[in-house]
């Protein structure tokens, strides 16, 4: 699970939580389960996060589904 975001909102919200761009990366791809990451994704899908679901066909063979 992954979710995208427009420009500049992943740094907005770093500065938001005052926290790095990594706890970002980490909370927007599912790296990190904990609760500051579960709020950076409820903000994140509010300021027009797209959520993406990845999964795996085959060997080698990538497959996103784009979930509303």
């Amino acid at each position: 699970m992954e979710i995208l975001l427009p420009n500049g909102e992943r740094i907005k919200l770093a500065k938001e939580f005052g926290v790095s761009n990594v706890t970002v990366w980490k909370a927007l791809t599912g790296r990190s389960n904990s609760l500051l990451s579960r709020n950076i994704r409820k903000a994140a899908i509010e300021r027009g996060g797209t959520v993406y679901h990845a999964t795996l066909t085959k060997v080698g063979d990538l497959k996103t589904d784009e979930c509303s």
